[in-house]
Parts: structure tokens; sequence; C-alpha cells
């Protein structure tokens, strides 16, 4: 299969490829990428789109580091990323040098490390459903839109510097273990404390709360002073 795969990639007739959709599911089930099972790596053929691709969506697959620390696509905007095997390192490098032009990145189920680290220039929108621990942006200047969904593990979100960010939604039991710091400002469980930032550029927030309690919510609203619209799920 991966030799018939990689031919068709190199066909021809897809050497102006824009849009590139590669998962693997064999049978009526989903492989699970976090077991020690043998599931087929993303073709070395990829490569030859560098001039060309813009969209590319990888699930149930590999993504080996010879695959991705050397592969450049300047080119690409929007990239998925679903129960997929692949390093820290090769994370790191999608978003800080293979994909200099990247600006829209969806990751579910994709690593599984205990600190997930944001650092790029060019994101404007960020999608993220995992079970790690920890999440950082630390350098976001051009992000718009981040969206989690940390529903199956406590989490610790910080957000270091994203200037931009006009849209969040936190899919997540707010009232349960999760804390969520903005700078110097702590949101612990819906208790804040040390008021010295706040992020004036959100006006959409979404967040999820097991019972509804307008007092937490009140308070959490002081972080956001600019804020247009409020989405809860109670």
């Amino acid at each position: 299969m991966p030799c018939t795969v990689d031919a068709w990639l190199k066909s021809p007739e897809f050497t102006e490829l824009q849009l590139l959709e590669f998962y693997y599911s064999p049978g009526n089930h989903l492989p699970d990428t976090e077991c020690h099972l043998p599931v087929p790596s993303a073709s070395m053929s990829i490569s030859r789109f560098s001039s060309s691709l813009h969209t590319a969506t990888f699930a149930l697959c590999d993504l080996p580091d010879n695959l991705v620390l050397n592969l450049r696509l300047p080119f690409l905007k929007k990239l998925s990323l679903v129960r997929v095997r692949i390093s820290e390192a090769s994370l790191h490098s999608i978003m800080h040098s293979s994909c200099p032009a990247l600006e829209c990145l969806v990751l579910v189920f994709t690593v599984r490390i205990g600190c997930l680290q944001i650092k790029s220039p060019n994101l404007v929108r960020i999608g993220i459903c995992f079970d790690g621990r920890q999440l950082i942006i630390q350098d976001a200047p051009s992000l718009q839109r981040l969206i989690l969904d940390s529903s199956y593990s406590p989490l610790q979100i910080t957000i270091l510097s994203a200037p931009k960010l006009e849209t969040l939604c936190v899919i997540h039991d707010l009232c349960a273990h999760f804390n969520m710091v903005f700078g110097s400002t702590v949101l612990q469980s819906f208790s804040m404390g040390g008021l010295s930032m706040v992020l004036a550029s959100v006006k959409i927030l979404y967040i999820q709360m097991n019972s509804f309690d307008l007092n937490k919510i009140i308070g959490l609203l002081q972080c956001f002073p600019c804020l247009e619209k409020l989405y809860i799920k109670a």
C-alpha cells in the first residue's frame, strides 16, 4: 500500500496539488496511534508539492522526523493533524520553519506530552484537542482565534503573548481542575488572582461549566473588559 500511495503522489497529474488528505483506517475501526501498533508513514513524496500545496490533513499515521525536519512547504496555510504520531521536535519544526506561511493549525490527540508550547509569527487560528497537562502560547502576534478542548484531562493554559486574540473558546468544566494564566493574571477554577493584566482584545468568549454560577462568571468577565459576545454551556 505505501508503494501504491507513493506512486499516485508521483503522478504527473498531481504536480500542482493544492489540497491533500492523507489518512489510514483499516476496516471499520480506527487504529490507536498511542499504542505501538504499525501504522503507515506519510509519503516522502509530499515534498514535491512545495510550490503548490496550501491545505493538508494527516490522520492516523506517522510523521517521522526524517520527513518533517527536511520538509519545506512554504505556501501551506492550513494544516490538520489528527491522531498522528509526531515528535515534539517535528511539531515545532512545522510551526517554525517547515511551514512558514501556516495560518491555521488543528491538533486532535496528536501529541502526548506534558507541555505543548506554541510560538509562531503567522498563526491566526489554532484548534487543539489533546490530553496533555500544559499548553503555553509563548508568542503568537497574529493569533485571533483559539479553540481548546481539554475535556479529558486537567489542563493549565498559559498565554504569554497573543495581542490580537479576539475569540477564545475553552471546552472544559471550568469549575473543575483548571488553570488559565494571562501574563500575571491567574484564573483557577474561576477564582482569580492578580489583575495586573486583562485581555482587552478578546471580543468573543465561549466557556463550559457543569453548574451555572453567576458570581463566578461576573468575576471572570473582569479579565475581558471589551467582550461583545459570551456563550456559556452549563
